[in-house]
């Protein structure tokens, strides 16, 4: 009779750990069909990069007869990077402000990309772990009476 309980039992075990192995790998051929995208994304940014981010500040010059000085603020734009540890920063003309834009846009875009494939990798890291754990079978272990 103890038998068939383990056989039961051990039948519902290894159908439960085909399912989550099944779903596992369903799961792991969704996340293979996403890689190839993430990395052509990466290949197909073009051109230069900076490492820097852009801001729009709103600033007063303080000549009383200017605009500013009636709430119509001077639109200025910032450029801010870190280099050697120590942050920086600079005004942008506006002749520069496409080019500037366009370079940190690329480097944000890389970057995003970057997140997204360890993302990726860190999700099949975890469903392989998934199934081999709905795969695995316990080593046989020693058996009364058997010699070493």
């Amino acid at each position: 009779m103890l038998d068939i309980w383990y056989e039961i039992h051990y039948m519902a075990y290894k159908m439960t750990s085909r399912t989550n192995a099944s779903e596992a790998r369903q799961a792991l051929r969704q996340l293979a069909l996403k890689l190839p995208q993430v990395l052509q994304a990466a290949m197909s940014v073009r051109g230069e990069v900076m490492a820097a981010s852009l801001s729009k500040t709103q600033k007063t010059c303080g000549k009383p007869n200017c605009k500013c000085a009636r709430g119509q603020k001077h639109v200025v734009y910032q450029l801010s990077w870190t280099e050697n540890g120590k942050r920086h920063s600079a005004h942008i003309k506006a002749g520069e402000l496409n080019e500037i834009r366009a370079v940190v846009g690329r480097y944000r875009r890389l970057r995003q990309c970057r997140a997204e494939l360890l993302k990726t990798a860190s999700e099949g890291a975890a469903l392989i772990d998934a199934l081999i754990d709905a795969l695995i079978v316990a080593a046989p272990g020693k058996t009364s009476g058997s010699k070493s």
